[in-house]
This record gives structure tokens, C-alpha cells and sequence, in this order.
């Protein structure tokens, strides 16, 4: 994997983390190491956890990965769900937040929204997240200066005229996918196998407009945060959340 690649993971842990650090915490405060190196530790906007019942041996095992990683957890950090940490799953009579969001902190200016929503098929609740992002014109290969690959970015705003022409897309490149794979790649390949799929999905979606082609939107009205509502008022509304959502699984 590229240096530079942005990472995350996503999914079921059955790991309660409570407010645990994830990090290692006053990892800058101490010049103890020679080695220049060494990268300190960053540390992420405070996370919070409407689920508190004692951390577990998942929950364990989780933050140390992420500590080992350099991975972080998302819930309860950014977008709708900062300052809140809404459960995500509702199986017994006591909500719990198992199921998280892990991504690399440099990840964290790409993140435009986080949240949680409702579903009655399953007592898992889908964990949403929005990025920001910039596509390249075509495929630049590790030859290619810096100053040549920042000329060739381009900004895409999808455009639902061309949605289907785009599943047509989609459907004719995969059709065809596994023939270049089977070409180009042997075990090591890595690199080779995430440029045939940006390939893909960028040739497919090449109809589309650029940004700058394209009159930007007026951005909605953003309201000033009340300061009156504070980390007491958000426990509280997560608290009437959960019950409410308890309640609509109960009655349903």
C-alpha cells in the first residue's frame, strides 16, 4: 500500500469502548526519543459515547489496534453524530454502540458528515459517512512529477441526466475487468490492481460534468451553534433517542 493512502474500516466489532482513548494520549509532551523517525501521535477531537457500560475484551482489543494502527475511530467525532456517539444496535432492552467507522486521522478534512439512521429489518442501524474527494483526468503513473499530477485534478459533481448512462458504464467495465486483471497482476501487484479500478469507475463516470463547467449552488443557511447546548444536553438528547427508537422496535 501507497505511503500516502488514506485507510478506514468499517463494520460489527461487539466491542464496548465506553470514552477510552483510541490514541496515545500526551504522546508529545515527552522528548524521550532519539529517533527523528519517530511520528508522535496525534491527538483526534474528543469522541463521544452515548453507550457507557464498561469497556470489553472486543472493546480491548479494538482501541489497541487502533492505537497500533494509527486508525481512529470516527463515531461520536464528526458530522450529525459529534458530540453524541448514537447506538447502533438495539438486541436487548439496553441500546449499545458496536459498530464504528475507523479512518486514518489525515482522513479527517475529507469527513462532511457522520450518522446514524434507522432501519426495522435488522437491530443494526446503518452507520452513514460522507466524504469530499477529487478524481484525476486520467490515470498518472509514480513517473509523473507532482507538479504535472496537481495540473491534471479535476473536481466531478454528480449529474443524475446521465445516472443511467453511468450504470451502463459501470456494467460494460466490469464486464471486462477480470481479463486486465489476470494480465497485469501477480501476487505483489497491488498498485496495479487499484489503478484498473480507478480506471473504471473514473471512465465510467467520465460523462459527467466538471465542477468548475457547472454553476455551484448556493451553500445552505448554516445557523450559529447555541451556546447553551452543551456535552449535558447532547447526552440527554441521545439518551431520548435511544428510547424513542426502543420504543418504535418495541411497538413494531
Amino acid at each position: 500500500m501507497s505511503p500516502s493512502a488514506k485507510r478506514n474500516s468499517r463494520g460489527d466489532f461487539n466491542a464496548y469502548t465506553s470514552n477510552e482513548p483510541d490514541f496515545i494520549q500526551f504522546d508529545n509532551s515527552f522528548s524521550l526519543l532519539d529517533d527523528i523517525s519517530y511520528s508522535e501521535d496525534v491527538t483526534p477531537p474528543i469522541r463521544s459515547n452515548s453507550d457507557l457500560r464498561p469497556t470489553n475484551n472486543y472493546g480491548r482489543k479494538l482501541l489497541q489496534s487502533c492505537i497500533a494502527s494509527g486508525l481512529r475511530i470516527c463515531n461520536g467525532r464528526y458530522g450529525s453524530d459529534a458530540g453524541i456517539g448514537e447506538s447502533t444496535c438495539f438486541s436487548s432492552g439496553k441500546p449499545s454502540l458496536i459498530d464504528y467507522i475507523l479512518s486514518d486521522p489525515s482522513m479527517a478534512s475529507y469527513i462532511t458528515d457522520l450518522s446514524v439512521d434507522n432501519r426495522t429489518e435488522s437491530i443494526h442501524m446503518p452507520v452513514y459517512i460522507e466524504l469530499k474527494g477529487r478524481t484525476r483526468r486520467q490515470i498518472t503513473t509514480a513517473d509523473v512529477p507532482p507538479q504535472e499530477m496537481s495540473e491534471n485534478l479535476v473536481k466531478l459533481m454528480w449529474n443524475d441526466t446521465f445516472k443511467q448512462q453511468y450504470i451502463n458504464n459501470m456494467i460494460e467495465s466490469l464486464d471486462s475487468i477480470f481479463s486486465p486483471f489476470n494480465e497485469a497482476l501477480d501476487r505483489n501487484d497491488v498498485n496495479s490492481a487499484v489503478d484498473i479500478l480507478n480506471s473504471c469507475f473514473y471512465q465510467s463516470g467520465s460523462t459527467m460534468q466538471p465542477r468548475s463547467d457547472r454553476p455551484r449552488p448556493k451553500p445552505p443557511f448554516a445557523s450559529k451553534p447555541n451556546r447553551w447546548f452543551n456535552q449535558t444536553c447532547a447526552f440527554l438528547r441521545a439518551n431520548v433517542i435511544q428510547k424513542l427508537r426502543y420504543l418504535a422496535a418495541a411497538v413494531a
